[in-house]
């Protein structure tokens, strides 16, 4: 669990396992994520930035991205709403640049 007004850096799941979250509120909550076919350039993104991607914590530039080409996927979920990432319709993903 987290605080409100909390973030997570970007990640990917221990294991490679599915993530399931919930938004116990107050508020909405935002969430980003890119396909994982792009690991590559989030990958050589952290190596310009001396950052180890497990261990470190990496805050992608927005810009950056989507200059790179990355699709950047933004979602927002409502209080007491679960969220499967892997499973979320496409309908509920806003692409925000593709």
């Amino acid at each position: 669990p987290q605080v409100p007004g909390s973030r997570t850096p970007a990640h990917q799941e221990n294991n490679c396992f599915a993530s399931i979250n919930i938004n116990v509120g107050p508020g909405d909550c935002e969430w980003f994520g890119c396909p994982y076919e792009y690991w590559g350039v989030i990958e050589r993104m952290c190596r310009e930035r001396n950052l180890d991607f497990l261990k470190g914590s990496f805050w992608p530039n927005f810009e950056d991205l989507l200059s790179e080409g990355v699709p950047v996927y933004r979602f927002v979920w409502t209080c007491i709403r679960f969220l499967k990432p892997c499973e979320a319709s496409p309908k509920e993903f806003i692409i925000v640049k593709r």
